[in-house]
């Protein structure tokens, strides 16, 4: 029986191993995340389904390989939605919590944009999209955890 238990565990931990970014949305916990892991913070500001460019920036950057090996050793992930669709509404503690991101890290409501924060939550660096390759996005990042 015990070997049957660990041969599932082992099975399980097979299947979950995929290589999909896990992106938080709550402030604080990646802020936390980010002082355990000795990572930076990468929050997202996006319109999930309204604006083209953010679903843009879903193809050419975030689902890429290339992407996803360079985030994961550097960067916590921080998803910041602004849905306007009915069926896609966010509850109401989430959307405050949002607007006063929005508010202190996109002042200018630009999408899609991410800005760079270090694990206290001072930003280092902020893009918009500027590149249409996983290779120039990821070379941004690079500059802006370069220069801090």
């Amino acid at each position: 029986m015990k070997l049957l238990t660990v041969i599932s565990f082992l099975i399980m931990g097979l299947v979950q191993t995929d290589t999909e970014l896990a992106w938080l949305t709550n402030f604080e916990e990646a802020k936390s995340e980010a002082r355990k892991s000795g990572k930076h913070i990468l929050m997202r500001f996006t319109g999930s389904d309204w604006c083209g460019n953010c679903i843009r920036l879903d193809t050419t950057l975030i689902e890429t390989p290339q992407f996803e090996e360079f985030a994961k050793g550097k960067f916590v992930l921080l998803y910041v939605d602004f849905p306007v669709k009915e069926e896609n509404k966010l509850a109401p503690k989430l959307a405050a919590h949002n607007e006063r991101l929005q508010t202190k890290y996109n002042p200018s409501k630009g999408f899609p944009a991410m800005v760079v924060l270090n694990a206290e939550g001072e930003a280092l660096g902020q893009m918009n999209v500027a590149s249409n390759t996983a290779e120039g996005f990821i070379e941004l990042l690079e500059e802006i955890l370069e220069s801090n």
